[in-house]
């Protein structure tokens, strides 16, 4: 009974599952016809109503009442047509590939993105708390117009999708993982252990940004996390930074936006060389990426479901270079308090972080000044940072 009882909850979550991703889906199918993105002429919808059911098959059966409304004389008129769609686990990851592919890109008509753009990547889980405070920040990022933020979902998670339809200052395009257990279940082609999904994800984000998305685009990428937290000028140092690295360090593996182990020490616009691999606010161009690329085999096959540190592995074995332009004064922080590497039930954030990252912040903006021209136009690099004996050195002194 125990067995049954636990089976019908799990094919109920998955029922769930498959209607949030079909109606997610419908959206974009289903777009106003004089959408500025698509460029059509098809009145509005609103998809107020989904019923599904699944057969022994495990076919899932979804029907749709969608009420489609036209404007004409100035007066409201509402149709109605209902919809029967049918989806089989074993094809439900092509159907996240059909999102992925063809949704557009929120706020497109809005913003142009700049000739020297660099993306914001974002992987994303079930913490909508921490996306919360991660897109209130960034909304106030200098710059920030200018570009286009990636949101690469690992889950489907309703609080989380509400948090990026309220975005509303920059172009958004939104990925979803199609081969993750927490939306496949058991239909997943990846292994048991849940500490290795996020290994998965980011691979498979990375091959699909660099050669599906953005083939043409030969420029830099950052890379965060849901629950990193940015300063107001990371925007618009992580392009100087990017520009400095390819001056001063051509063969440096990235830029970094955090000293891992001490993020805040020297001032604003200090550089220098590390040599740890930390994966946040990670800087990196297509040349990079393709000598990354190339160590893929190793960097699925090394047994540690960290990022990171499977990274640190491979410039140990001379796959990437050992080398990150680092900046001394952090412009992102990890905040994280729950989810995997946390043991905390609640991702609310402290109001004492906020005050804190909030004064760290004018600490940034009293050194740098109101002049975004002169931003970085005097900094200073060094070869070791405080607390290294020198770039070689693998601990602290």
């Amino acid at each position: 009974a125990v067995v049954s009882t636990q089976s019908t909850g799990r094919k109920k979550k998955e029922v769930w599952i498959a209607a949030f991703v079909l109606s997610c889906i419908l959206v974009w199918v289903f777009v106003p016809k004089n959408d500025p993105i698509l460029g059509s002429t098809r009145p509005p919808v609103d998809i107020y109503q989904i019923t599904f059911s699944q057969d022994e098959s495990e076919t899932i059966h979804i029907d749709t009442d969608i009420n489609a409304q036209g404007i004409k004389d100035s007066s409201t008129q509402s149709t109605h047509e209902k919809k029967h769609f049918e989806i089989n686990w074993d094809t439900l990851a092509d159907h996240l590939d059909e999102f992925n592919r063809d949704s557009p890109i929120k706020n497109a008509e809005k913003f142009q993105l700049a000739s020297s753009y660099i993306p914001i990547v974002v992987r994303v889980f079930d913490r909508h708390e921490y996306l919360q405070y991660f897109i209130d920040n960034l909304r106030h990022t200098i710059g920030i117009s200018e570009t286009l933020l990636i949101i690469s979902h690992d889950s489907l998670c309703k609080e989380v999708f509400e948090v990026i339809d309220s975005i509303d200052f920059m172009q958004v395009k939104q990925l979803i993982h199609p081969y993750s257990k927490n939306i496949l279940g058991d239909k997943s082609q990846i292994g048991e252990n849940p500490k290795t999904r996020p290994k998965h994800h980011f691979w498979w984000m990375l091959n699909y940004i660099w050669d599906v998305l953005l083939p043409e685009f030969n420029g830099d990428i950052v890379l965060l996390e849901e629950d990193h937290v940015q300063t107001w000028d990371f925007y618009m140092t992580s392009k100087r930074v990017a520009e400095i690295r390819n001056k001063i360090c051509p063969n440096c593996w990235n830029a970094k936006l955090i000293q891992h182990g001490k993020p805040s020490i020297g001032r604003a616009e200090e550089l220098f060389l590390s040599i740890d691999q930390g994966n946040v606010g990670m800087i990196f161009d297509r040349p990079r990426w393709e000598i990354f690329k190339k160590a893929g085999r190793e960097f699925c096959n090394f047994n540690d479901y960290n990022v990171d540190w499977t990274m640190t592995h491979l410039a140990g074995v001379n796959l990437l270079e050992r080398k990150s332009l680092t900046i001394s004064k952090a412009r992102s922080f990890d905040v994280g308090k729950c989810g995997m590497h946390a043991h905390s039930s609640s991702c609310e954030i402290p109001e004492e972080t906020k005050q804190s990252f909030a004064n760290y912040n004018k600490q940034i903006l009293d050194q740098l000044g109101s002049d975004v021209n002169k931003w970085w136009t005097d900094y200073s690099f060094s070869l070791t940072a405080t607390g290294y004996k020198d770039w070689n050195h693998r601990g602290w002194g």
